[in-house]
């Protein structure tokens, strides 16, 4: 349009296609300025509430002459039959969606040149531009029925017929062919292949050491082969999570790795239960005994003793709980508690006694083992809560 209408580069041209590939054409070639899918024509319809199924054909005129068989174009073999119409003796090959073209193309270049076709007319999508990758894929059997009735309607077309000739000597004289060649370059690479320590490092991290465990080729990945998803894991397409033998592995040694903490956090916590015990026994000696305790001393006993008792309903619950019915919330429980007593086993703690309960060199001890065992369980059960 730019060089045959002589449109100008301040103008926007706008395509209207079903293909989102075109956007990459108009980058390469300078020939449209935006690229509308009818995929979002479509869903701009629906939000404003425009319904064409019963507002019949449009009576609109073309510009220029109508295509007739160009209107072919867009369906699987419309080049064939655009070609064979003008030329009916040419051998013409077809190849239509990604699941056939590339095989197809590979054929093709092992072929020698005296038995290659005249055309092999190559579509990625499997239903040519009609159901492009830009389109709504419930409208194909419609489009389909339209296309019957052009083909229909160009085969009736006696005028067309008789003046192609004279069409084409028009075509020849106005444009030149080598405005409308396609030229593609040659993007491929050489794939490097992993070294055996490459791949023997990419199963390691899949936990996958042994033989066995190599060739379990469940395909769950995508892939029909281990060895292909290690492949795949080189090249940076794949990861190790996508391995069900290497998800289930991971899972059976966290769930070992909660059990063994769980059993040491009961066994710290049993310590604690005993050590609170002791603490208890003490503290009511100390308040049956002393003559004389100051209010703050006597506020800290009765916190002690109530702590105690915490401790020790805690321990029972935790104790019954197994690592399966561990959840968020017993941990963050479980964490609020030690930190409530960590804050109150402090350097400060014993400052804040009587003379009285200081010289008892029990309680001194007893509070200093309940302060260490607190700080190991509270780092303990964040470790836990970490690995959830």
């Amino acid at each position: 349009m730019k060089k045959y209408l002589r449109v100008s580069n301040n103008r926007t041209i706008v395509l209207f296609s079903p293909c989102i590939a075109k956007t990459a054409e108009a980058i390469k070639y300078d020939t449209f300025n935006l690229n509308v899918t009818f995929k979002s024509i479509i869903k701009y319809f629906e939000s404003q509430g425009i319904d064409f199924k019963n507002m019949g054909k449009s009576n609109f005129t073309f510009d220029s002459n109508p295509g007739i068989l160009g209107q072919l174009f867009p369906r699987p073999g419309g080049l064939k039959d655009n070609l064979t119409a003008l030329q009916p003796h040419l051998v013409i090959r077809t190849a239509e969606g990604p699941q056939h073209v590339y095989k197809r193309l590979e054929r093709y270049a092992e072929i020698d040149d005296n038995r290659r076709p005249d055309v092999l007319d190559v579509l990625n999508c499997q239903y040519g531009c009609n159901e492009g990758t830009a389109t709504s894929k419930n409208v194909l059997a419609n489009v389909e029925s339209y296309m019957d009735e052009i083909e229909i309607e160009a085969q009736k077309s006696r005028g067309w017929w008789l003046n192609k000739d004279k069409t084409y000597k028009q075509f020849d004289k106005q444009f030149d062919y080598q405005d409308f060649k396609c030229k593609y370059k040659n993007r491929y690479e050489m794939e490097t292949a992993p070294s055996e320590k490459e791949i023997e490092e990419i199963f390691n991290s899949m936990s996958k050491t042994t033989p066995e465990s190599r060739i379990i080729d469940c395909s769950s990945c995508g892939y029909e082969t281990c060895n292909d998803m290690a492949h795949m894991i080189f090249k940076g397409l794949n990861v190790p999570n996508n391995c069900v033998y290497y998800m289930k592995t991971k899972l059976i040694q966290q769930l070992k790795e909660l059990k063994e903490l769980h059993t040491t956090i009961e066994n710290e916590l049993g310590v604690l239960n005993a050590t609170s015990d002791t603490l208890t026994t003490t503290v009511d000696t100390i308040m049956n005994t002393s003559q004389k305790t100051s209010n703050t001393t006597t506020e800290i006993m009765t916190d002690l003793q109530s702590m105690s008792a915490v401790v020790k309903n805690f321990y029972e619950y935790f104790k019954d709980l197994s690592v399966e019915d561990v959840g968020q919330e017993d941990l963050d429980n479980v964490l609020a508690l030690f930190e409530k007593l960590d804050g109150i086993f402090n350097e400060s703690f014993l400052e804040r006694l009587d003379s009285n309960i200081n010289n008892e060199s029990t309680t001194i001890e007893v509070i200093t083992q309940l302060g260490t065992h607190t700080k190991t369980i509270k780092q303990l059960v964040t470790e836990l809560k970490a690995k959830f």
